[in-house]
């Protein structure tokens, strides 16, 4: 093989590894862009929430945004002066000088359960179609909302009510698979007539060191 040749076919052995570094490269670029979008469009689902995939489908983020509070696990008698005489677990935030109760949060079974005076925000809520409905002689507010189609909770909705009662606001959420929603929201609507059958309640009543 002569001189010239040999260059001939360096050169294409060169022309091809500089191919095959272009396309390597290329894939690189395609794959980097595809995942960044992929977390822009996961960010726009969730919005600034943290959402791991091995939460439990229940789990909620909501809470009474209190600051500076004390806080402790409600007896049950305390409890039951909120929801009425349904199974269920609440928290209360006391606040740190008068230790006067100004929220209580927990769960009724599945049903996510947040009471807080008036001027004190619930945050972390879910965002849905909302229709304005009566519970229990109450205005309220019923709505709910599906999860992502791409995200982890795919399949997932939510199913939430608020009223007043009172000096009181309530929010309750249930999380579900959509199959079912239908008996999840009889589940809601029934723990927010119990919670309203119960009446208006003065939680500053409850103090963070009840004397025995």
């Amino acid at each position: 093989m002569s001189d010239n040749e040999n260059n001939v076919n360096n050169e294409s052995l060169k022309n091809k590894s500089k191919w095959k570094i272009f396309i390597i490269t290329l894939l690189i670029a395609v794959l980097t862009v595809t995942v960044v979008l992929a977390s822009l469009n996961y960010v726009k689902d969730y919005g600034n929430k943290d959402v791991y995939e091995n939460v439990p489908v229940h789990f909620s983020e909501a809470s009474a945004d209190v600051e500076n509070y004390i806080g402790r696990d409600l007896a049950k008698q305390e409890t039951d002066s909120f929801i009425g005489d349904i199974n269920g677990i609440l928290y209360g935030k006391f606040d740190n000088e008068t230790q006067s109760m100004v929220a209580a949060e927990g769960y009724v079974d599945d049903i996510r359960v947040i009471s807080a005076l008036s001027g004190i925000e619930i945050i972390d809520v879910a965002k849905g179609t909302e229709t304005e409905t009566n519970i229990g002689g109450i205005k309220s507010v019923f709505g709910k909302c599906k999860a992502s189609k791409n995200g982890p909770d795919a399949g997932i909705i939510t199913l939430y009510v608020g009223f007043n009662l009172g000096n009181n606001h309530y929010y309750l959420e249930i999380s579900v698979d959509e199959d079912d929603k239908k008996s999840a929201k009889d589940e809601l609507i029934n723990t927010a007539k119990s919670i309203i059958s119960n009446g208006k309640q003065d939680m500053t009543e409850i103090i963070y060191a009840p004397e025995d």
